[in-house]
């Protein structure tokens, strides 16, 4: 199984980034990554890591093949959810992509188009 942990909808993916988690992990599973409120104190992110973590090993608690999962958001949330998702044993991994911008002017405005081209899955390193 595959869990992408993020606010990008695996439906809105390329054909190439869907293929690639499909033939090493699995079916995908779209877990949207939650608003962070600019607000929040560490402990606050530290629950909310908890909670969502919880809900990330549920997914996995069924599945009997090799897992990973897609965790990219907020940094310092997604980095304590990458943190405890290693400590459970779990492979976290993060789409690389190579983004390619063009800046053109229009009426006097200078507009930058970003296209990102996926290139396959890093895995978050591991003390």
């Amino acid at each position: 199984m595959f869990i992408n942990f993020s606010n990008h909808p695996s439906a809105r993916w390329s054909r190439e980034q869907t293929q690639a988690a499909q033939q090493k992990y699995g079916p995908v599973t779209d877990l949207p990554f939650p608003n962070v409120d600019i607000s929040f104190t560490p402990d606050q992110i530290h629950a909310m890591a908890l909670e969502e973590t919880d809900k990330i090993l549920s997914l996995l608690k069924e599945s009997r093949e090799e897992n990973a999962v897609m965790c990219q958001g907020e940094f310092t949330l997604c980095f304590s959810v990458v943190s405890m998702l290693q400590k459970a044993g779990v492979r976290a991994v993060s789409a690389v992509t190579e983004r390619i911008t063009e800046d053109t002017e229009e009426n006097g405005v200078i507009v930058k188009k970003s296209v990102f081209r996926f290139a396959g899955y890093r895995e978050y390193f591991r003390e």
